[in-house]
């Protein structure tokens, strides 16, 4: 897209799609096939510069995904474990239905599932006990609840007007406690007997270390949301 911009700044085009239309489309002169990367090339590349490969939703990413494509792409992953491409195999999952779909059909090493404060599904199934046996190591997501645990209630948008009451409350027992919703949030999840990591997204270096530096805290908080 920049080179079509360049081309139209430059009066050679009147518009970008002017410029693939004429030079830079499929089957134009001036159109170069893109490099494509197998999976097994591109995580090669990543290793070999120090980075972890993740695959993020595959059933997402990959079109018209279904239980045949979900087991071909399984295999091909046990295939980069086997000749040492990929050191673990992990899955993201959103709920019980997708960690029972993968365990059916083959052994993970890592998952990462949704576990917080105000949802502890996957502890009161069963689930997180379950992985715990099987030896996988378990990641904790959404600890903040995309950022709805760290509102205050005055602030929440009128669609989370049911999740209201129990935000209030939540907020009112962590000043009681004289902590921040951050740190309550963290230790919540830090003291679970199933958790071992937790993945939290940040902006700045700042605000990581805000976060993390409640993480290394030693204290017992008495707030208690378990299941």
């Amino acid at each position: 897209p920049h080179i079509a911009q360049a081309m139209v700044e430059s009066g050679y085009v009147n518009y970008p799609k002017d410029a693939f239309d004429k030079f830079l489309g499929r089957n134009a002169p001036a159109y170069v096939e893109r490099i494509r990367l197998t999976p097994s090339d591109a995580i090669e590349l990543l290793v070999k510069n120090g980075a972890i490969p993740i695959m993020a939703h595959p059933t997402f990413a990959i079109p018209n995904m279904n239980k045949d494509g979900l087991s071909k792409l399984t295999e091909m992953l046990v295939e980069m474990k086997e000749a040492g491409l990929v050191d673990r195999i992990g899955i993201s999952v959103y709920d019980a239905a997708q960690i029972d779909q993968v365990m059916d059909k083959f052994q993970i090493d890592i998952i990462q599932v949704p576990f917080n404060v105000f949802d502890q599904r996957l502890e009161r199934s069963g689930h997180l006990q379950s992985l715990k046996d099987s030896n996988i190591v378990i990641q904790a997501r959404s600890v903040f609840l995309q950022g709805l645990v760290l509102m205050e209630p005055r602030e929440i948008p009128a669609y989370f007007n049911l999740a209201r009451p129990l935000l209030s409350q939540f907020h009112r027992d962590v000043a009681e406690a004289g902590l921040t919703a951050v740190s309550a949030a963290l230790h919540f999840v830090r003291q679970n007997q199933y958790v071992d990591q937790v993945v939290e997204g940040v902006t700045s270096v700042d605000e990581l270390a805000q976060n993390m530096n409640p993480w290394f805290d030693q204290d017992s908080y008495n707030i208690d949301y378990s299941a």
